[in-house]
């Protein structure tokens, strides 16, 4: 196996953890989030909708 090939396959293995990591800090931030905000400790997501002059909740 050749040097090139060597750190390839290191830095393909490091992004596949790294990866791996990142998606699974995010599945337990957004259930930590939903969890808070069925107890009430955060308000959930909340977007008004403005058309024109109108204002949609």
């Amino acid at each position: 196996m050749s040097a090139f090939a060597n750190v390839w396959h290191i830095a393909s293995w490091l992004m596949q953890r790294l990866t791996l990591f990142f998606l699974i800090a995010l599945a337990a931030s957004a259930a930590v989030y939903t969890i808070t905000c069925a107890f009430a400790y955060a308000e959930w997501l909340y977007w008004s909708i403005i058309f024109r002059e109108t204002i949609y909740p």
